[in-house]
């Protein structure tokens, strides 16, 4: 977790981390990431994240907190890593991990039995485009440029907005777990959340104030005491709304790179948008009929209502929830593999798995002394037997560990299906590269250059 003490020692004894709690240390060494492609990942969307404000709160650190200047650093790394592979293989073009540019490179690298691995961007200032003090980072000159620079570089995919509110529009929020990032939104942004009820009511949302007034509370005369202290510089929330949703939705520079990345059937990840500005790009992509909209890490919990869902559905855009556990994935599964057959596309449901994402990967399974994974065990093709992953001293085991790095995604598969995950329903999990492959050639079909 970000906040509990912890033994900081890497290899090769690996004492506190990696670890499925996580959300602040390396979790996708090169090889870990060969293991579950090994188990079948033939698709891999690699988001290059930053943000400069969590950056600048952390002390140790070798370069500069720049948003787009860390993405480049972290497109020449995965270019590095590219060629640090193929040396390992016999030399240039000869490795598993291949970085594609079109669903055709993709599908070559793919049915030549390598992993294709696509560049997006993540990041709360996507192109410079922060709003501080009421003044925009980005103009739709400088958004142009953006574009092309990154399309050149590789670059296939965008999340306009990501933890804070920016100058393209508003971001999610998650519920009382924000009550950190919305201390960043106020230091990047020189606001707080600011909130209205929710516009669906999957949204269950629900904000914090720091010093909350309740009739009920025990602590009624001490909250209010330092309420009246605190509350005039901090955020207070009507804690009657049902849900609490942000009231920004999409900026007029926020339609214009939206145009703009449907003309150049740019990939659009709506997660992190918020609940307005989401619903606002929805229609947008719906005018247009443009089928290149990904939900990529959303989960239960209204982060994608089935609403959403069905528009992004409708329009050939696809939704991959992210995997907490193997029971609530599999029945991730079921849900949207229900949705989306009722449409007119490919079914796939992938993994949302935001590695070192603001996130915890999954944990051990609660009733996992019924039917455990038992190793070794044979891969759902049937092509590998997969004992415990080893990395130095440490012995990994989904049983105990959970999803420690991504390297046991192919344990975790393996669990859902001792948890009762039949071969037919986790088959929409195996189809997941195939619709987005078949997404990307719908968004390139329409595009207007």
């Amino acid at each position: 977790t970000v906040f509990r003490t912890h033994q900081t020692q890497g290899y090769p004894n690996f004492v506190d981390w990696p670890s499925h709690g996580s959300v602040t240390h390396h979790q996708s060494y090169y090889k870990w990431i060969e293991r579950t492609y090994k188990g079948g990942v033939r698709l891999l969307v690699n988001q290059l994240v930053a943000n400069e404000t969590l950056c600048e709160l952390y002390p140790y650190r070798d370069y500069g907190c720049d948003e787009m200047e860390s993405v480049d650093l972290q497109i020449q790394s995965l270019y590095a890593l590219q060629d640090y592979i193929d040396a390992q293989e016999g030399g240039p073009d000869k490795g598993w991990f291949r970085i594609v540019t079109s669903p055709q490179s993709a599908r070559k690298e793919i049915k030549a039995g390598k992993m294709a691995v696509l560049m997006g961007i993540e990041s709360s200032a996507l192109f410079g485009c922060a709003k501080k003090s009421g003044q925009d980072g980005c103009t739709k000159k400088s958004i142009d440029a953006s574009i092309d620079k990154y399309v050149d570089l590789g670059v296939r995919s965008f999340f306009p907005i990501h933890e804070f509110d920016n100058a393209l529009g508003g971001t999610a929020l998650f519920g009382p777990s924000e009550l950190f990032l919305n201390i960043g939104n106020k230091i990047n942004t020189g606001h707080y959340y600011e909130v209205e009820e929710c516009p669906d009511e999957e949204y269950d949302h629900k904000q914090l104030s720091f010093f909350p007034q309740s009739d009920e509370s025990p602590l009624k005369e001490i909250l209010q005491f330092f309420g009246a202290i605190v509350n005039p510089i901090l955020p207070t929330y009507d804690q009657s709304l049902p849900s609490h949703c942000n009231i920004r939705g999409i900026y007029p520079l926020g339609e214009y790179l939206i145009e703009r990345m449907m003309d150049k059937g740019i990939i659009i990840e709506t997660d992190h948008m918020s609940a307005k500005m989401r619903n606002q790009v929805l229609t947008m992509a719906e005018i247009r009929g443009y089928s290149g909209l990904i939900s990529s890490h959303s989960s239960s919990g209204g982060l994608t209502t089935t609403e959403q869902t069905i528009r992004l559905r409708d329009l050939g855009g696809l939704v991959y929830p992210l995997p907490h556990s193997a029971e609530i994935y599999s029945d991730d599964i079921r849900r949207i593999t229900e949705i989306m057959s009722e449409g007119d596309y490919y079914v796939g449901v992938g993994f949302g798995s935001d590695i070192n994402g603001f996130a915890h990967l999954p944990k051990p399974r609660e009733n996992n002394e019924i039917n455990p994974v038992e190793y070794p065990f044979i891969s759902y093709d049937g092509r590998f037997s997969f004992d415990r992953q080893t990395t130095g001293n440490r012995e990994f085991d989904i049983n105990v560990d959970g999803v420690a790095h991504y390297g046991l995604y192919p344990d975790f598969i393996e669990d859902m299906r001792q948890a009762g995950m039949s071969d037919e329903e986790l088959a929409p999990l195996f189809q997941s590269a195939e619709a987005y492959l078949q997404m990307w050639e719908r968004a390139l079909a329409s595009t207007r250059q």
